[in-house]
């Protein structure tokens, strides 16, 4: 089915529209540029100077709350159409002002009683310097501590079961990410 012409319509076609057309298709595909902080980040990489801070501890009113995006547990695996695959991997997306965070909860072993590895990647205009996680139950004071690369990835392997709170360290604040909690349940 064909539209009928506008009445204001030249039926040869207008050389106005096919000119309009052009522009908007060549907008279209125009790369936008990157922020400047990455930019930033990758000469300094480029150029061979370390992007992480100084050391310091954060002063408690330079902490700052991580707010949960996207949790994959809470039984997203049967929406996704992952009947047969078991609970044993979990992904949180948390944002802290112009900071995200990438946490992948996994159990590399085999069985259900190998530890679990927390690998993550912090993206954003600072490079941070350490991960911190601390058992939040009582009666246990585990503490894991991670490096971060830079380009912002850590890994803490071989971490027992338990309730736990993550703490990303930069030059002079921190980010604090609500408490987590492994295993899953059903």
């Amino acid at each position: 089915m064909t539209r009928p012409p506008r009445p204001d319509a030249d039926p040869a076609g207008s050389a106005d529209d096919d000119d309009a057309l052009e522009r908007l298709l060549r907008a279209s595909r125009q790369l936008e540029d990157p922020p400047a902080w990455a930019v930033d980040r990758v000469l300094d990489l480029a150029q061979g100077r370390s992007t992480r801070p100084a050391t310091g501890a954060a002063p408690w009113w330079r902490r700052v709350l991580a707010e949960l995006r996207v949790d994959s547990g809470g039984g997203a695996g049967l929406a996704l159409g992952l009947r047969g695959a078991a609970r044993e991997q979990r992904q949180w997306l948390f944002a802290a002002g112009d900071h995200d965070v990438d946490l992948r909860l996994t159990r590399p072993g085999a069985g259900g009683d190998a530890p679990w590895e927390l690998a993550g990647q912090v993206l954003g205009p600072q490079a941070p310097r350490t991960v911190r996680l601390r058992r939040a139950e009582d009666g246990h004071s585990a503490e894991y501590t991670a490096t971060v690369g830079e380009l912002g990835d850590f890994r803490l392997p071989a971490l027992p079961d338990g309730r736990w709170t993550v703490a990303i360290d930069f030059d002079d604040w921190t980010i604090e990410l609500p408490e987590l909690a492994w295993p899953m349940s059903p």
